[in-house]
């Protein structure tokens, strides 16, 4: 006849059985946990090459903090950008050896002086990293305590990307960043879970211009000194 179990009795297989169970994953707090690569992640080579594809994984998972904004507003720039990420892409797959940081495929078109056609890789990057510009440049403006959203991102396009632009785009461009979200939708936007605060979200987006600012560093002192592109004035 078995005897009746008490209490003590099963709670050291409870125990057990409670050690054993993984913990649920930790939910993804802001958008930027969600991107599935990362800057962080880009190796840089002792002469400051930049690897072609991890840089273009990132470059193109950035993408999506457009919609963040608005699905119109930054169509442009989205369809520009994924457009040059192909362009590069494609030119790696052709000769993968000869193209493992993005400056070996500049300077191979510098070699072959076809580095300032419009359809170029390097014109691509350029517009790649002009585009990364903004994005940091607005998401810096925000970290650093901007809570109107047009003012940040007006500034920052204004640095970036309005001096190449032509005078039409200008004007749709300047009519379009007046509709964007105010603060605390965005900030709506950019949240996973309803227990992060503005605060965490601040340091996120902090975080994500430091793991990008190297790279924009690194791309703008190349492409000057490709003659590909110009010093600003300041």
């Amino acid at each position: 006849m078995s005897l009746p179990l008490s209490q003590s009795d099963i709670q050291p297989a409870a125990a057990a059985t409670a050690a054993a169970t993984p913990a649920a994953p930790q939910q993804p707090a802001t958008f930027f946990d969600t991107m599935p690569y990362s800057f962080a992640d880009i190796p840089i080579g002792g002469d400051y090459g930049i690897a072609t594809l991890p840089f273009l994984n990132a470059v193109h998972a950035t993408i999506p903090l457009f919609d963040t904004l608005g699905m119109l507003t930054f169509y442009p720039i989205k369809a520009d950008m994924a457009n040059n990420i192909e362009r590069l892409q494609l030119r790696f797959e052709q000769a993968p050896e000869r193209c493992l940081t993005l400056q070996r495929i500049v300077d191979a078109e510098v070699r072959a002086g076809t580095h300032r056609n419009a359809e170029s890789c390097a014109i691509g990057l350029l517009w790649l990293k002009r585009a990364l510009e903004f994005v940091i440049g607005f998401l810096d403006n925000i970290g650093k305590g901007e809570k109107v959203v047009s003012v940040a991102a007006t500034k920052a396009y204004q640095q970036s990307l309005e001096p190449f632009y032509g005078m039409v785009s200008r004007g749709l461009f300047n009519v379009a960043l007046l509709s964007l979200p105010a603060y605390s939708t965005f900030m709506a936007q950019l949240r996973r879970r309803d227990d992060v605060t503005d605060e965490q979200i601040i340091a996120a987006i902090c975080d994500f211009c430091d793991q990008m600012r190297d790279f924009v560093l690194i791309l703008q002192k190349f492409t000057i000194d490709k003659g590909i592109d110009t010093p600003r004035q300041t």
